[in-house]
């Protein structure tokens, strides 16, 4: 891997594997530019594509901009050009499990919303994940699903509206300039939708609260865990966030697990007298 100067303003951006900038993390960065300390080197590509370090690249694009012309031109790492946007997107994946930020699931469902977009199709997208030893198939799959929907959500009322016309696949292609295996796929996750939406409609009462109920503890738990990592990286991070993330994990483990439990009867004895 070569070592050569680039000026910031050449550096370009195709993709990034994260969803959201981490301010706190940038600041840090920024910190060690002003005080000479030793940071980790951008990597581009052969064609001055930013592949990792976005929050380096940001760090040195906002001191320039407060004008620190000194930082204008940086070293950067250059590795070849690879042909497919995928292999990039791996590499770029590896290289951030070396990074003190780890990447969050809304990061996974972006990256594969971006290739979702490029025309990669979810088995493609989990297999090269997978077989990289990346993501469990289940957790592959699951940020997979979650991405093709945020992606084709919005097609989904035009193509409704063009199917009642009488309009078939390729001409639907044609209109929205999209392939066809993009509106196949779109009718395909709206019959889904249709059919989640008439079993839940038979699910009892008590099941829709043990759904509501169970996702306020996990996302309490996961936001609580998230804070304590944060907290050990000596990230900066108040500590009344810290005990609301406690207060409502407490509450989940103490007052909704009893409920839980007690729903998981009554809704057994509930769909045994159906």
């Amino acid at each position: 891997m070569k070592v050569e100067k680039r000026k910031i303003k050449q550096i370009k951006i195709v993709f990034y594997i994260r969803k959201d900038f981490n301010e706190a993390y940038i600041d840090g960065i920024t910190q060690s530019i002003k005080c000479g300390e030793t940071i980790r080197r951008i990597i581009i590509n052969e064609d001055n594509e930013l592949q990792e370090g976005r929050h380096t690249y940001e760090a040195y694009r906002r001191l320039i901009a407060q004008g620190f012309t000194e930082y204008e031109t940086i070293e950067c790492e250059i590795i070849p050009t690879t042909k497919s946007s995928l292999e990039a997107m791996i590499r770029s994946t590896k290289g951030h499990e070396k990074s003190k930020l780890p990447l969050l699931p809304a990061d996974w469902v972006h990256s594969f919303r971006t290739l979702l977009a490029e025309g990669f199709t979810i088995k493609q997208i989990v297999q090269a994940y997978v077989s990289q030893k990346l993501l469990s198939p289940g957790r592959a799959k699951d940020y997979a699903l979650a991405a093709e929907s945020l992606e084709l959500r919005p097609l989904m009322p035009r193509i409704i509206n063009l199917m009642k016309t009488g309009k078939t696949i390729p001409e639907i292609a044609e209109k929205l300039e999209k392939s066809p295996e993009v509106i196949k796929n779109t009718l395909d996750l709206i019959k889904k939708n249709e059919t989640r939406r008439k079993n839940e409609n038979i699910l009892t009462p008590l099941t829709h609260f043990k759904r509501k109920t169970h996702k306020r503890f996990y996302l309490a738990k996961h936001a609580l865990d998230r804070s304590l990592r944060q907290l050990k990286e000596k990230q900066e991070i108040s500590s009344a966030t810290i005990d609301e993330y406690k207060e409502a994990l407490d509450y989940s483990r103490q007052e909704v697990l009893p409920i839980l439990t007690m729903l998981d009867s009554k809704d057994k004895r509930i769909k045994s007298q159906k």
